[in-house]
């Protein structure tokens, strides 16, 4: 919404128009930089301290899992019974987990196309390191 300028003495009001619009990108641009330094910051501590103990992802055997790198880490050894019971034709738990509690999207939506586990830790991890390395 660019601003009304009255014409007179002060010049022409398009090319103050056109000041002002500039200043607002330069203000939103600055903005969105600014969100997404605090996003890449929430993004690491969540990965490094995990969820809270209420957001905890509880495996069917009863572990508890707050972080990516635990579901990594069980995922590792995981029997086959605890993982179809989270993962199968008609769900994915780790996904839902993964983008409704974590909030990595894009990580989520990798998730949901996997069944097999080391598949699915080898995606977790890179997106881990790809986290950290930001």
């Amino acid at each position: 919404m660019a601003a009304k300028v009255k014409s007179g003495k002060s010049g022409n009001p398009n090319l103050w128009v056109k000041v002002i619009n500039v200043e607002k990108k330069e203000k939103v641009k600055q903005w969105a930089k600014e969100m997404a330094q605090k996003r890449a910051i929430n993004s690491k501590k969540r990965l490094l301290e995990g969820v809270e103990e209420e957001h905890s992802f509880i495996l069917a055997d009863g572990r508890k899992l707050k972080k990516l790198s635990e579901l990594a880490a069980v995922l590792e050894n995981m029997p086959e019974n605890v993982l179809r019971h989270h993962v199968n034709e008609g769900r994915n738990d780790f996904s839902c987990w993964i983008r409704d509690t974590m909030g990595y999207n894009e990580l989520a939506e990798q998730v949901a196309k996997l069944s097999n586990p080391a598949e699915i830790q080898n995606v977790v991890l890179k997106h881990m390191v790809s986290i950290l390395a930001k």
